[in-house]
């Protein structure tokens, strides 16, 4: 079962993913994000910057319930197209699955 090891906010609805099959990149969420129920909220900036990862690791939750399972971001991290910032680790302190 993939999992999440670590995130860190990489900007406007980008997200540094690492993940335990040490697959690792920045991932714009924008698109994935539906804009209607519990994930309208994550429309707003400083909401999405609320996300926190499960002790589990396998899933990435806001305070409201709306949430990515790791396996879901990690195929639309496969999917994504590599590009100059693709392998860019955050520069602001990411969050470690304890």
């Amino acid at each position: 079962m993939i999992r999440i090891e670590s995130f860190g906010h990489a900007g406007s609805f980008r997200l540094f993913l690492r993940f335990s099959d040490a697959a690792s990149g920045t991932l714009d969420l924008s698109p994935h994000i539906p804009g209607a129920g519990a994930y309208r909220n994550l429309l707003e900036e400083n909401y999405f910057r609320r996300a926190r990862l499960e002790s589990s690791g396998t899933m990435l939750v806001w305070p409201n319930g709306a949430g990515f399972d790791a396996a879901s971001l990690r195929s639309w991290l496969d999917a994504k197209k590599p590009g100059p910032d693709f392998w860019d680790e955050p520069t602001i302190e990411t969050e470690a699955r304890s």
